[in-house]
């Protein structure tokens, strides 16, 4: 879709690791972070500390089968001198309170010695813009993010991230990217579709001159959001090749003729190409053009299921919260910012995960 946006910017169209999320993990490896305050079997014997997943911030910490491990305590024989080490298998039963902390590994699997895991992170977003919308949108749908084709945000209270449309060196209204983060932002956006002539429109060897520039200190980088598959595996060879970076992958997706959502094979198969650069991925764009309102209804609630078979999904934005013509029964919100009957589904939807 090619559609124009006041003040000047022009909206794209088709849809931790990096920070974005937070995995099952947390506090330093074997201080009580997981159910089991570490992991069984962590330590020298089964790999340096922060190698794999499930306990501590990584575990495989400690020493031998103890450590902060399933039961706590140094070591196998642990700290004490007993074999199960400490008091009671090291510590207080099962290492600390209960498996390291307090009943298993904290609260609620959430705090041990060294922080805090599963933490909430931002998922359900919206593509916003300020032609005919409002503010009050992002509150209305309850969404936890939100970002608009500029380095500004237009609106406070929700989180925003900024993009970098196309080329500042082209474009007067386009910020640089030290420029567009100055406000504290920690995720960038990359180019709007460059694989569109009607949208940022930049060859692969044009993005990858100005991709230097978006190296923030601080700052997560999404890819250059494309609209079909042929420019990103280039330009991420190229990313590669020269040392550049890249945290997570965003990606556009529309269901642009009749019947294109009438399942979410078509948005699937998108988020399994994008895959392959095994980053966090984020849905940027993606709506239903000509559909019943009903049609639009079950595509998204189906989607949500999707996305919970892809845990490279990180985040989501709908295009957009007021949307006319072609796209008027994807409207979350009516003229008078109420939700519509697929808006109703929105508002219900996780904001975070």
């Amino acid at each position: 879709m090619k559609s124009k946006v006041v003040l000047g910017v022009v909206l794209g169209c088709a849809l931790t690791a990096c920070g974005s999320s937070s995995s099952n993990t947390g506090g330093d490896a074997g201080s009580g972070n997981s159910a089991s305050s570490g992991n069984a079997q962590g330590g020298t014997s089964n790999g340096a500390a922060g190698t794999t997943q499930n306990g501590g911030a990584f575990a495989q910490a400690g020493t031998g089968h103890g450590g902060s491990n399933a039961q706590g305590g140094a070591s196998a024989a642990g700290a004490g001198s007993s074999p199960s080490g400490g008091t009671s298998n090291g510590g207080t039963s099962n290492g600390g309170a209960t498996n390291g902390g307090t009943s298993s590994g904290g609260t609620n699997n959430m705090a041990g010695a060294g922080g805090v895991t599963n933490t909430p992170t931002p998922f359900k977003g919206l593509a916003f813009n300020l032609n005919g919308a409002s503010c009050d949108d992002l509150k209305t749908l309850g969404v936890s993010w939100y970002y608009a084709w500029s380095g500004t945000a237009p609106c406070q209270g929700t989180e925003f991230v900024p993009q970098i449309w196309g080329s500042w060196k082209t474009l007067n209204w386009v910020p640089t990217p030290a420029k567009a983060v100055s406000k504290g932002a920690k995720f960038l956006l990359g180019f709007n579709e460059p694989d569109g002539q009607g949208q940022a429109n930049l060859s692969v060897d044009d993005a990858i001159a100005l991709w230097p520039d978006f190296d923030q200190p601080g700052v997560q980088i999404g890819s250059p959001a494309v609209a079909g598959v042929g420019w990103l595996p280039d330009f991420m060879t190229q990313v590669a090749a020269k040392n550049l970076r890249v945290d997570f992958i965003a990606v556009h997706w529309y269901g642009w003729d009749p019947g294109s959502c009438n399942d979410t094979s078509a948005l699937e198969s998108k988020i399994k190409w994008a895959e392959q650069w095994q980053r966090p991925i984020w849905i940027t764009e993606w709506s239903c053009r000509l559909q019943p309102v009903e049609v639009d209804q079950k595509f998204f609630n189906d989607a949500l299921v999707m996305f919970a078979k892809h845990p490279l999904v990180r985040r989501y934005a709908w295009f957009l919260s007021r949307s006319t013509g072609d796209f008027a029964n994807a409207a979350l919100l009516d003229g008078n910012g109420k939700p519509t009957t697929l808006g109703s589904e929105y508002v219900a939807a996780p904001a975070t995960h």
